[in-house]
Parts: C-alpha cells; sequence; structure tokens
C-alpha cells in the first residue's frame, strides 16, 4: 500500500514536470537552480515544515521528497508511457541507513 502511494504521487508530480498536469497544481513544485554544475538531475525545491500536521503531510511537500529521492532514470523520462513502464520496474528501498536510502531499479 505504501509503495503503491509512493507511485500514484510519483506519477502526479511527474505530469506537471512534463505540463501535462492540472493548472491549478503547477505552481506547487519549483525546480532548485544551481549556479554551478551538479550531478544532481531534475531536484525539486522542498519547502520548510513547522508543524507535522499540515505541513509534512501535504503533497507539496510529500511529493518534492518523493520526487528528490527517486533515481535519475525515472526523473529524465520525456513521456508518460516511458514513465510508466520505469516506475513499474521501480522498487523502493525500505531500509534508510546511509547505504540503502538510494532507490533502485530492477532489471532496467
Amino acid at each position: 500500500m505504501y509503495i503503491q502511494r509512493q507511485r500514484a504521487i510519483l506519477l502526479e508530480v511527474c505530469k506537471l514536470q512534463l505540463n501535462i498536469g492540472p493548472t491549478y497544481l503547477q505552481t506547487l513544485f519549483q525546480r532548485v537552480a544551481h549556479s554551478y554544475d551538479m550531478r544532481i538531475n531534475g531536484k525539486l525545491l522542498q519547502p520548510k515544515c513547522y508543524t507535522s500536521t499540515y505541513a509534512i503531510k501535504s503533497f507539496r511537500y510529500g511529493g518534492a521528497k518523493v520526487w528528490n529521492e527517486v533515481c535519475d532514470i525515472l526523473k529524465d523520462c520525456k513521456t508518460i508511457a516511458e514513465f510508466k513502464a520505469a516506475l513499474a520496474k521501480w522498487e523502493r528501498v525500505k531500509c534508510r541507513c546511509s547505504n540503502c536510502i538510494s532507490s533502485v531499479l530492477r532489471e532496467l
């Protein structure tokens, strides 16, 4: 259930990144801009949260957090069909240690 929810959130964030999502949600996510070249691709600005009731559980915060944690293969998709195919192979690592924090793609 948890991974299904994350996949649904990722699909909606991808639609917004490709400018095919609902217009009222287009302004929720902003890309992080750097003045120098970094290896971080497509990172979204995660808003500061001061309360756990309204901020951390919001779509704006959760969507940016999940999007920033996935690998670049998912972020580099140019179409929804390509994203859905990569998302079907995506497997979220449940361990939160420093060695396992990244996402894994099976047999891509």
